[in-house]
This record gives structure tokens, C-alpha cells and sequence, in this order.
């Protein structure tokens, strides 16, 4: 890419063309680090389309499985082989097409993502009722400069499995 030449694109003309950053950061992992990356519209629809595949494949099976060991190392070992990320994805579709459950595959993709960072699978359900119940009673507290009560929420709301980020618009509840 060149700018001089007009050959250079930046990540916000990309999404602007309906990629995700996410679809651009497969197309990185695809090739060794040591590697040139021969960069193209085509090659980054494909990584989108592989990518969106795993999360396809996710949003359709149940999160109930175990991590799948085998895959789990043969993943880590590429990527201790000089941070080998083309074959640590190969171990990733590897272990898709294999006959392991569904549920194990999935449980094993979302570990694996801890190092990619490739899946946009937040959990999307709504924050149930009684947490959305217990953020109003703190932002109430913290108007009233209770922040002894305030606190006090906040450690409740995060053993319930929740974090809460306080914000300039006010507060985002997160699982």
C-alpha cells in the first residue's frame, strides 16, 4: 500500500464499505507475521466469510460443551512455534471438521478466541431485571453522594456475575 500512489485504504474506508475490523484482523492471522500479507478486497471478503462462519456456528449451538484438550494444544503449539497463527487456525477448522459434539467445538472455538480476538460473540441477552433494578438504586446513591451504599451495590452487582462502567451518559452493565 502507498499513499503517493492512491493504493492506500485505511480500516475506517474499509468498514465504510461494509467490512468489520474483525474480518481485517482474520486476514492479518492468516499469514505468518514474517510474511507479506498480499492484501486484497477479495482475500478480506474471504476472511469476513470465514469468519462469520465460526460465529454462525456458535450462535447456533449450545454453549453447554468442554474445552476440547487435543485442539487446545495443538493451537497453543503453533502459536509457540514463532507465534504461527495460519496453522493455528487450520488446528481451528481442523477441529470444526472434526466428528468431536458441537458444544465441545464451540466451548473449545470461544477458549481459543481468548488469542485471536477474531469472534464478536458478546452474550446479547438482556441484563435481567433485578440487576437493571440494583444499577438504578446505585446511580440513585451515587446522586446522593451515598457512595458508602453506592459501593455496596457495586459489590453486589459484581457477584452476581456483572460489571458495571460508570460513564459520562451513565452507567453500562456488561457480563
Amino acid at each position: 500500500m502507498s499513499k503517493s500512489s492512491g493504493t492506500f485504504i485505511t480500516l475506517t474506508e474499509l468498514e465504510d464499505q461494509g467490512f468489520k475490523a474483525l474480518d481485517f484482523r482474520y486476514l492479518m492471522l492468516s499469514t505468518h507475521y514474517r510474511k507479506e500479507l498480499k492484501f486484497s478486497l477479495e482475500a478480506l471478503t474471504s476472511a469476513g466469510n470465514a469468519r462469520k462462519k465460526l460465529e454462525q456456528f456458535i450462535a447456533k449451538t449450545p454453549k453447554t460443551g468442554q474445552v476440547l484438550e487435543t485442539y487446545q494444544q495443538k493451537f497453543i503449539a503453533a502459536l509457540s512455534d514463532d507465534l504461527n497463527t495460519p496453522i493455528a487456525l487450520a488446528v481451528v477448522w481442523e477441529m470444526l471438521s472434526s466428528t468431536e459434539s458441537d458444544e465441545d467445538k464451540v466451548a473449545t472455538l470461544l477458549d481459543l478466541d481468548k488469542y485471536l480476538g477474531i469472534l464478536s460473540t458478546q452474550d446479547k441477552t438482556p441484563i435481567p431485571e433485578n440487576i437493571q433494578q440494583l444499577v438504578s438504586e446505585r446511580e440513585l446513591a451515587r446522586q446522593n453522594n451515598d457512595w458508602k451504599k453506592a459501593d455496596e451495590i457495586r459489590k453486589k452487582i459484581t457477584e452476581a456475575g456483572f460489571t458495571l462502567e460508570d460513564t459520562s451518559t451513565g452507567p453500562i452493565v456488561h457480563r
